[in-house]
């Protein structure tokens, strides 16, 4: 009944949920399956057959395609409230990354006749789920961008500009070489673009933590 409990509070908070009245999510959360996974452990991998589709109720999950003999090419990062997986919705379909738990993580894990099921009984969750999905889309179209048009160091300050901050300072929520991926850069140009960014006097960095000392020439880079 506890564990029922925390999963309709973090529901609750979660956009995908909005709108859903109290009967309806009693009945999502019936058929959803909760799912525990420990850091660094593998929800699927690619290749594999999967008939569900999963909703990220806590921690931060990486999708990446694995590459043999380098490291894994970082697709997206997955943050509470994030629904993916949605290509159990085709039939026969391969999944096309893995996707591995960056920290503990808890999630619902509906099957795909249930989520179809969902869609004509719970009108505001369907809609929050074509939302959701396109807002994914236009993640990584803006990504395909940024590799496309930028260079290194833009990449980076259009990351950094990004991230939420707490007046003048952002947390890196990712290892760098884990967000180097995600950008299309090696490590070391990375830690090179950050240090660029820092002797022109746009930021300093202290481990994770990132100051901000001229946002408005970062956003201008992006120009």
């Amino acid at each position: 009944m506890t564990d029922r409990l925390n999963q309709k509070a973090k529901c609750a908070g979660s956009p995908l949920f909005e709108g859903v009245k109290a009967s309806q999510l009693a009945w999502l959360l019936n058929v959803g399956q909760n799912v525990q996974l420990k850091q660094r452990e593998y929800l699927f991998r690619r290749g594999q057959a999967c008939d569900q589709i999963f909703i990220l109720l806590s921690g931060h999950i990486k999708l990446s395609i694995p590459v043999e003999c380098g490291q894994d090419k970082v697709i997206e990062f997955l943050s509470p409230g994030e629904a993916f997986g949605e290509s159990a919705l085709l039939p026969g379909h391969l999944l096309l990354a893995d996707a591995q738990a960056l920290e503990p993580c808890e999630l619902l894990a509906f099957k795909s006749e249930d989520v179809r099921l969902a869609i004509e009984r719970v009108p505001p969750f369907a809609q929050q789920l074509i939302t959701n999905l396109s807002l994914r889309f236009e993640s990584l179209l803006r990504d395909l961008e940024s590799v496309s048009l930028l260079t290194a160091v833009q990449r980076v300050a259009a990351y950094l500009l990004r991230q939420p901050r707490v007046g003048n300072q952002a947390k890196l929520p990712f290892y760098k070489r884990t967000i180097a991926s995600k950008l299309g850069l090696q490590p070391e140009t990375f830690s090179r673009s950050l240090q660029q960014l820092a002797a022109d006097g746009l930021i300093s960095v202290r481990g994770a933590r990132v100051v901000f000392h001229d946002v408005a020439r970062l956003q201008a880079l992006l120009a």
